[in-house]
């Protein structure tokens, strides 16, 4: 696949009529936008090529696999902690807020955000670890979540913790 130049976008007459006609079917589908799909339109229809890159304006980057692998793995510690805290008959020394996913931070860590919102509400996996639909810690996280990762996967990812284990794993414990 070849990467995507902004700066040299050319389209066949056959993808400009395709384009054109979809466009024409979002006008009359919400007529509130109408007037930036006539833009976009006569874009196309004009060949203004040094515009197409109008077309793709709503279009976000694709996320890295780093990054989709380090929500998944972040959301899977955080719904391992949550269950192995709420099977706990002691809860002592723990504080709830800890083991519960706090999101990201929105300004800095957005991707993130983004992505594990969607995870949860239309890939429809992990809704048990976002409670109330909490993503935004209005904070960065990333620095809290990365070493929590390190120690739950360095103790072979447990599905299930006892309080000694979630300590550790939040850092808490005397030794670390």
């Amino acid at each position: 696949m070849q990467d995507f130049d902004e700066d040299n976008i050319r389209l066949s007459k056959k993808e400009r009529l395709i384009l054109i006609n979809q466009y024409r079917i979002l006008e009359k589908l919400h007529p509130k936008e109408a007037h930036c799909y006539q833009k976009l339109m006569t874009i196309l229809q004009e060949g203004y090529e040094r515009q197409y890159h109008k077309l793709f304006d709503s279009l976000n980057d694709p996320i890295s696999e780093d990054l989709h692998d380090e929500v998944m793995t972040i959301l899977d510690m955080f719904g391992c902690l949550s269950d192995s805290y709420d099977a706990l008959q002691d809860k002592s020394g723990l504080e709830e807020w800890k083991v519960r996913f706090g999101g990201f931070c929105g300004n800095t860590e957005a991707s993130y955000l983004k992505y594990a919102r969607y995870l949860v509400e239309q890939a429809d996996t992990f809704s048990y670890v976002v409670k109330d639909k909490k993503y935004n810690s209005h904070a960065p996280s990333l620095w809290r979540y990365r070493p929590m990762v390190e120690r739950w996967q360095g103790a072979g990812s447990p599905r299930r913790m006892t309080k000694e284990t979630i300590l550790k794993n939040l850092g808490d414990s005397k030794e670390g």
